[in-house]
């Protein structure tokens, strides 16, 4: 069983790792993985519009990534990102198959006709002619899939009956960082696996798709946090 299978949303999270010299966590030393740490969280969530999140009436409709990546890394990553909206995101989630006559309108061609720029208007469109509220959309700007692996990626979460942009995150995962080493601990153990060592860490740093699933578990539990409070504010 994957490491990604055993999540459970039972213990805290600390998504913003400011790290200063040699991090030792739960009896880990991960000063030998990583060269100079940052004072840098892995991802940033901006609220562009908060009258336009979802709510638990919502269809949220996830888009596959978009971005010069093969084939498999981009279904395993839309598996994991439709996975985390469903545990992290108010409402329903619905997913896009490419093989329906959508598929020409869901296109990169179509919803990004500038790489790394979304035509956020014709995806509201989209995602209206296929009954969803909001539509969430990825653009991978690197996936390197041999160690260090490596994910940088920048999302929307479009509101489709306004047609705006509700929010924006971006993320940067490079395993050579020691700050991503120190959230892969804290990401094993907001899975509850209790006896898991540095082994298991080197699983998540080895594995195209356990890394992609602890990619998109940090991303849409962001997100998911700033929508609450957006909510709730």
């Amino acid at each position: 069983m994957g490491l990604s299978a055993l999540r459970a949303a039972t213990l805290p999270v600390v998504l913003s790792l400011c790290a200063t010299g040699c991090a030792v966590c739960r009896g880990f030393d991960f000063g030998h993985i990583a060269g100079k740490p940052e004072k840098r969280s892995l991802t940033r969530v901006t609220i562009k519009d908060r009258t336009a999140l979802p709510s638990a009436d919502s269809i949220v409709l996830v888009l596959a990534p978009f971005g010069e990546m093969a084939k498999d890394s981009s279904e395993n990553l839309h598996t994991a990102l439709l996975k985390e909206t469903r545990q992290n995101l108010p409402g329903r989630v619905s997913k896009t198959d490419p093989d329906t006559n959508m598929a020409r309108y869901l296109s990169q061609a179509n919803l990004m006709p500038t790489p790394g720029v979304f035509d956020a208007g014709e995806i509201a469109r989209s995602g209206r002619i296929l009954g969803a509220t909001h539509v969430i959309a990825a653009w991978v700007y690197e996936c390197r899939t041999h160690a260090p692996q490596n994910v940088d990626l920048f999302m929307i979460l479009v509101d489709a009956e306004k047609g705006t942009v509700a929010a924006e995150i971006s993320g940067q995962f490079d395993a050579a960082e020691q700050k991503v080493s120190v959230a892969m601990n804290n990401y094993l153990q907001a899975c509850s696996a209790r006896h898991f060592d540095k082994t298991s860490i080197e699983i998540i740093r080895l594995s195209p798709r356990e890394y992609q699933a602890f990619v998109a578990y940090y991303c849409l539990k962001s997100l998911g946090l700033s929508v609450k409070k957006g909510n709730n504010s």
